[in-house]
């Protein structure tokens, strides 16, 4: 899924479709009106042919569920940093899209579980450096993707 290219196929009178580019309008009702005012409209909403850059989930029966919408206004709110994030964990579970949500799970980016283990490890606990080449903190990192998962670098929790 990308948001910056995200459109809808629409079906239109006599086998003719048209191509909807879904960062054109803020809201359904917005897109609706366009389509509507189309004299070829088939149908009184936009029946989906065929569709890029949306989750499946967002394509219910033909139609483009308004949700899409609140989830691209999310989208359009984080900062650039966030963006692809996000995008990685809506494509995990788009069911559940709200940006407190995201913030919650988001852990950051990081080059590696292992990274990821040794920050919580050290963000968690004062550990002399004496004792540091006794942990283990491969299997710290291990057992951290039990309540953690890990893709492109982002790191989220299972939760």
């Amino acid at each position: 899924m990308n948001f910056e290219n995200a459109c809808i196929l629409v079906q239109l009178d006599n086998n003719e479709t048209e191509w909807f580019n879904l960062n054109d309008y803020s809201t359904y009702e917005d897109l609706l009106e366009d389509y509507l005012s189309n004299p070829l409209r088939l149908y009184g909403y936009p029946y989906v042919v065929d569709y890029e850059d949306v989750h499946s989930h967002f394509i219910e029966k033909n139609q483009l569920n308004p949700e899409f919408f609140e989830v691209l206004e999310v989208y359009n709110k984080l900062t650039v940093r966030d963006q692809p994030a996000y995008i990685i964990w809506l494509n995990n579970d788009p069911s559940v899209w709200s940006e407190e949500a995201f913030y919650e799970s988001y852990r950051g980016e990081w080059e590696s579980m292992l990274d990821f283990a040794m920050h919580m490890m050290h963000e968690c606990h004062t550990i002399p450096e004496f004792l540091e080449r006794y942990i283990d903190y491969e299997k710290f990192a291990d057992d951290l993707s039990y309540d953690y998962w890990e893709e492109e670098g982002y790191i989220f929790g299972n939760y």
